[in-house]
C-alpha cells in the first residue's frame, strides 16, 4: 500500500506552500468575505444524499450552538459548545438516529475584520475539539441497535485531522435455528454418522471498531471555494463470543477521497474504500447542503474563501450516517444427539431436514481459534430478510468458514489434503485448483468442503491432464473423506468430479464411501464408482443413501 507515504508527501507540498502565503495581497472580489460576520455561530440547518451501486441513503441534521465566546475578546478565538441531532433513513427500511454533544475551541489572536490577506498556515489560528455521541439504528431485519461514539479533531486552515471510536452497548437476537451437526463414527463396528441437534440464535449487533482520516485544504483554490483531500484508515470487529459457530469478518482498509465546497453551503464528495463492507460498495458519492440559518444567501451561495472559524460548526466528521453492524452464531444449547446407523434411518432424518431454512452454513474448529485462522471471507455475513425464523441448518464440524459474496479460490499443491473448509459466497463460484498431479483420491479430499445452495458454480480444476474438467452446482455440496462421504443438500443438476457425473433429482444425495472417490456415476438408478462397482441404489423419494461402502 503506496497510500501513507503519499500522504505524506502531499502534507509536505501543502505545508511548504502555505508557509508563504500571507504575503500576497487577495483580489478585490474576495477581500470582503474573508473574515465572517461576527454572528458566525448561527443554527446550521443540514440535508444528505449518500449513494453507490448498492445503496442510497438520506439523512437530515442540524448543528445548533448551545454556548459559545467567539470573537467575544476582539479576536477569531473563542469556544463554542453545541449539539447535534442527526438522522438517516435507507431505501431497505433502515432508520438511524444519533444526538451528539461536543466541543471546540479555536486558538487565535487574529483580530476581528483581519487584514484581508491571504491567510498562512497558522494565520487563522489551530482549533481542537472533542465529541460524544449516542448512536440508535433500525436494521432492515427489525433490530434494534444502539452504540457510543467517542471522536476527537484538531486542524488549521490547511490541514485537519479526525478520529473515532465505536463502542457496542446493545445486541438484537434476529432468528433461532436447529442445526444439525453430523460427524464420523461408529457403531457395533460398523462406520456410522453422528448427528446432534442444537439451538443456534443469531445475534446482529453494532461493530465496534475506529477510524480517522487527514484532510488537506488545496491552497491556491481555497481564495474562492473549498477542494479538500481526504485519506485514512477504518477498522471495525464483531464481539463474537468464543464459542460462535461463524461471525462476520472484520471490516478494515483504507480510505481516500475529495470534498468539493463550490460553495459555502453546498459540499459534493466522493469517496474510494478498499473494504467494500463499509459502504457495501468501493466507492461513495454524496451531496450535502449546510445552511446557517439567520444569515444572508450572498454569505452562503456566493463563492468565497471561508475562515477557519466558519468550520467550528461544519457537523462531526465520522460514521453516523448508520452503524456497521455484524451477525454471530452463537449456540445456545444441546437439544438431542442422533447416531445414523443404517440407510433407512439416515433418510427418515434427512427427510425432517428437508425444509431447513437457514440462510448460511458453518463450523467452527473450537473457542481457542482466533478470527484470523478461523474465518476468511469476502463479504460481511448478513441474514436475509425472508430468511423466517424456523428450519435447520446443516453444519460440519472441523471447518474454517468462508462468508459473502463473489468468487472464492481454493489452491491445493504439493501432495497436501485439501483445507477443511466451508465457503457460503452467495451468487459467486468456488474454484479449487488441485496442482498435485495426481487423481481425485482420499488424500486430494482428506476433509471437507462446503458450499452454501446460493452458490452458482463448482469447479474443480485437476492439472494431471491439463485440461481440468468442468463443474456446476446449483445447489450445496459437502466432499469429505471416510463415513461422511459425499453430500448433496440440496442436490445440483448435474456435478462433474474428474470424469464422472452425477445427476440428481429433487431429493437429498448422501454417499458414504471409504474407497476412491473420483469417477461415480448414476446409471438406472444405481451409483457405481470408478471401478464400475455398484456401492449404492436410489430410492422412490430420490434420497441416494449408503452407510456401509466397500473397502479400498
Amino acid at each position: 500500500m503506496k497510500l501513507a507515504p503519499s500522504l505524506f508527501s502531499l502534507v509536505w507540498l501543502v505545508v511548504a506552500s502555505a508557509s508563504h502565503a500571507g504575503t500576497y495581497p487577495a483580489p478585490k472580489a474576495v477581500e470582503a468575505a474573508v473574515a465572517p460576520a461576527p454572528d458566525a455561530t448561527s443554527t446550521v440547518l443540514g440535508l444528505g444524499l449518500n449513494t453507490n451501486d448498492n445503496m442510497t441513503e438520506g439523512s437530515a441534521f442540524l448543528v445548533q450552538p448551545l454556548w459559545d465566546t467567539l470573537g467575544r475578546h476582539g479576536t477569531m478565538g473563542g469556544s463554542l459548545f453545541f449539539a447535534e441531532p442527526y438522522f438517516t433513513w435507507g431505501e431497505e427500511g433502515q432508520l438511524s438516529g444519533s444526538i451528539g454533544l461536543g466541543f471546540r475551541h479555536l486558538f487565535s489572536n487574529e483580530p476581528i475584520g483581519g487584514d484581508n490577506r491571504v491567510a498562512g498556515l497558522l494565520a487563522e489560528g489551530l482549533f481542537v475539539g472533542a465529541n460524544v455521541f449516542a448512536d440508535y439504528q433500525h436494521t432492515r431485519v427489525d433490530s434494534d441497535l444502539w452504540q457510543l461514539g467517542i471522536g476527537v479533531e484538531a486542524g488549521v486552515r490547511y490541514l485537519e485531522l479526525r478520529a473515532n471510536y465505536y463502542i457496542p452497548l446493545t445486541d438484537d437476537s434476529v432468528g433461532s435455528y436447529d442445526v444439525t451437526e453430523f460427524a464420523p463414527t461408529s457403531s457395533g463396528g460398523r462406520p456410522a454418522i453422528r448427528a446432534t441437534t442444537r439451538t443456534i440464535d443469531i445475534i446482529e449487533e453494532p461493530m465496534e471498531g475506529w477510524d480517522a482520516e487527514l484532510a488537506l485544504l488545496i491552497p491556491g483554490l481555497d481564495k474562492y471555494f473549498d477542494v479538500r483531500l481526504i485519506g485514512g484508515y477504518y477498522s471495525f470487529e464483531t464481539n463474537a463470543t468464543g464459542s460462535a459457530l461463524l461471525y462476520s469478518t472484520d471490516v478494515e482498509g483504507w480510505k481516500a477521497g475529495v470534498e468539493v465546497r463550490p460553495v459555502p453551503a453546498v459540499v459534493l464528495a466522493g469517496m474510494w474504500y478498499q473494504d467494500e463492507n463499509l459502504v457495501e460498495d468501493n466507492w461513495l458519492v454524496s451531496v450535502r447542503l449546510e445552511v446557517p440559518l439567520g444569515k444572508p444567501a450572498s454569505e452562503s451561495f456566493t463563492p468565497r474563501r471561508r475562515h477557519l472559524q466558519e468550520r467550528l460548526l461544519e457537523p462531526v466528521h465520522r460514521q453516523n450516517a448508520s452503524i456497521n453492524t455484524g451477525v454471530s452464531l452463537e449456540p445456545s444449547g444441546v437439544k438431542n444427539t442422533t447416531t445414523l446407523t443404517s440407510a433407512q434411518q439416515a433418510q427418515r432424518f434427512l427427510a425432517d431436514l428437508k425444509g431447513w431454512g437457514a440462510v448460511y452454513t458453518g463450523a467452527s474448529k473450537g473457542p481457542s481459534s482466533s478470527s484470523s485462522s478461523n474465518h476468511t471471507t469476502g463479504s460481511t455475513l448478513k441474514v436475509s430478510n425472508s430468511s423466517g425464523s424456523g428450519g435447520s441448518l446443516v453444519v460440519f464440524s472441523n471447518a474454517e468458514g468462508i462468508s459473502g459474496s463473489g468468487s472464492l479460490s481454493l489452491n491445493k499443491g504439493g501432495g497436501t489434503p485439501l483445507a477443511s473448509v466451508l465457503a457460503s459466497t452467495g451468487n459467486g463460484s468456488v474454484t479449487v485448483n488441485d496442482t498435485n498431479g495426481s487423481s481425485l483420491d482420499r488424500a486430494a479430499l482428506a476433509s471437507t468442503l462446503v458450499l452454501a445452495s446460493s452458490v452458482n458454480t463448482f469447479s474443480y480444476n485437476h492439472s494431471n491432464n491439463n485440461t481440468p474438467p468442468p463443474a456446476a452446482l446449483a445447489g450445496t455440496l459437502t466432499l469429505a473423506n471416510g463415513t461422511s462421504g459425499l453430500v448433496l443438500l440440496p442436490p445440483p443438476s448435474n456435478l462433474t468430479l474428474n470424469t464422472g457425473i452425477i445427476p440428481t433429482g429433487g431429493g437429498t444425495l448422501q454417499l458414504t464411501n471409504g474407497g476412491n472417490l473420483g469417477g461415480f456415476t448414476i446409471t438406472g438408478g444405481v451409483i457405481r464408482n470408478a471401478a464400475g462397482t455398484i456401492i449404492g441404489t436410489t430410492t422412490a423419494g430420490g434420497y441416494i443413501i449408503n452407510t456401509n461402502p466397500p473397502q479400498p
